[in-house]
């Protein structure tokens, strides 16, 4: 069965919010190659870029293929069984599509680049890399971009030429995938492996769920025990490690995005607001709203020129 006809069987359930919305927006570009001797290298199967102004939200049962998509502006959500991933600007995420998933908008307008994509390599990343794989975000001046736009460039009807373009740029963009969502081996330590682990998991994951029984019970390692050594070894209990993580993020996302207070604490794992509000003025003595009033002014004043 060809990949066109999987997609539009598996759509299953979806929830029209705008009626105008189908699911062959996701799909502007459908790639095939005029050879079949690459049938090993990775390669498009549909996508490309995607503006979209209204509301969506559709439902796909298991296909072959995985998902590529990467934010421009505005977000979006993904959701599966095992986790719901808010995609906002310059973030994005790579999904196995032989799980069911939902795919909606979130902040309007949403453009982004989405691409299904097939081949070896995929099953070998898939095995090396954890799950469920998160939301990355990409540094402006990275390569991935200039692989993103090789790929936005790929004809239709592709050649063989094309494929071995189309199969480099995947693999650059795979490695620094892998890279973002593996955190890098720590020189040898007497930090335990298993709070290396932990602290991981906050750095690449803050957006979770946290407790310390959820980390007893993942890292077989009593509770007490684990905060104790954490602050022996990193200088403040777990939780709160988290919370300085997240509040890092915080102050990122209200300097570089337009979103919200409310999307801005949804997206860093703060369900309630105010609780993410006097956790902020805990940590900088200010409010976010009156954080992000100083930080401008001060930037303003910096590059004025001088009277």
């Amino acid at each position: 069965m060809d990949f066109i006809t999987q997609f539009h069987q598996s759509v299953s359930g979806r929830k029209m919010i705008n009626m105008k919305a189908e699911p062959d927006i996701l799909i502007p570009n459908i790639y095939t190659c005029q050879s079949t001797i690459q049938t090993n290298l990775l390669k498009l199967l549909a996508g490309g870029t995607c503006p979209i102004d209204y509301p969506f939200s559709f439902s796909f049962s298991p296909f072959t293929g995985f998902l590529f998509l990467y934010t421009l502006s505005g977000s979006g959500k993904l959701n599966c069984e095992h986790f719901s991933a808010i995609m906002t600007e310059q973030t994005g995420i790579l999904f196995d599509c032989t799980h069911s998933f939902t795919l909606q908008t979130a902040v309007l307008p949403w453009k982004f680049k989405l691409f299904f994509i097939n081949g070896n390599d995929w099953d070998s990343y898939h095995a090396l890399s954890p799950y469920p794989i998160k939301p990355f975000s990409i540094p402006v001046h990275s390569a991935f971009h200039q692989n993103l736009s090789k790929l936005s460039g790929i004809p239709n009807q592709y050649s063989d030429y094309d494929a071995i373009i189309m199969h480099k740029a995947l693999t650059d963009i795979l490695c620094d995938l892998y890279l973002a969502n593996i955190p890098a081996p720590t020189p040898s330590s007497s930090i335990p492996e298993y709070l290396v682990e932990m602290k991981n998991q906050f750095d690449y994951h803050y957006q979770m769920k946290f407790s310390l029984s959820s980390l007893e019970n993942t890292l077989k390692i009593n509770k007490y025990r684990l905060c104790r050594e954490f602050s022996k070894f990193y200088g403040m209990p777990p939780l709160q490690y988290l919370n300085q993580k997240r509040i890092e993020i915080a102050k990122e996302m209200l300097l570089t995005t337009d979103y919200n207070i409310h999307e801005i604490s949804s997206y860093i794992g703060y369900e309630n607001t105010n609780h993410f509000i006097n956790l902020f003025k805990k940590s900088t003595n200010l409010t976010p709203s009156a954080f992000k009033q100083t930080v401008l002014v001060e930037q303003s004043a910096l590059h004025s020129p001088v009277q």
